[in-house]
């Protein structure tokens, strides 16, 4: 992981260039940046982004690969995800998230991308530390936003037979002791 001041310093130049709207002359630059420093993984990072908003989803996917090959980086993982997702490759995106979680629990953004890919695949089931880092992770107020659902209750089991006393009863769904006793005071 290599990065000399100028390396940084041209990195930071081509993201302005990016940010103006100088996509292919951002990319030219950060490849010949990576020319020159080939185990930097901020370089393939930003790389990946200049594709992303070139639409080059291919590209940008090898090079956030590229990128965690040489760094583990929450970052470069949740903007894999979003390249997958784009590429509508969704249980890798879905991976890609967790991922970025597993390295920064509190990472918002991947949170939600996960809450919001939730509904669309069948996710495997996490592993324990997953587990354990979801159950840790802060809970929005607003349900729809990384919360959990609210628990489904199950309907109480009717054990027995409830008699029936016609229309005056009023309480259909009483035990059979106070249902006849109901049915006395109601006569």
């Amino acid at each position: 992981m290599e990065q000399s001041a100028s390396s940084s310093a041209a990195i930071a130049d081509a993201m302005n260039m990016l940010k103006s709207g100088s996509v292919d002359e951002t990319i030219i630059i950060l490849k010949a940046i990576s020319a020159d420093t080939p185990n930097d993984p901020q370089v393939y990072t930003c790389l990946g982004v200049a594709y992303t908003q070139k639409g080059d989803k291919q590209n940008a996917i090898r090079s956030f690969k590229k990128s965690l090959a040489l760094q583990e980086n929450p970052k470069a993982h949740y903007n894999l995800g979003l390249a997958y997702e784009s590429a509508g490759m969704k249980d890798d995106a879905a991976q890609s998230y967790r991922s970025a979680v597993l390295l920064n629990p509190t990472y918002t953004l991947a949170l939600q991308a996960i809450e919001r890919l939730a509904s669309t695949i069948i996710t495997p089931t996490p592993t324990a530390e997953e587990q354990t880092i979801i159950a840790q992770a802060p809970i929005s107020p607003d349900p729809t936003i990384m919360g959990e659902p609210p628990p489904v209750v199950p309907e109480p089991a009717v054990i027995g037979h409830v008699p029936d006393f016609g229309s005056t009863f009023a309480n259909p769904g009483a035990p059979p002791d106070f249902a006849r006793e109901e049915a006395e005071r109601a006569q």
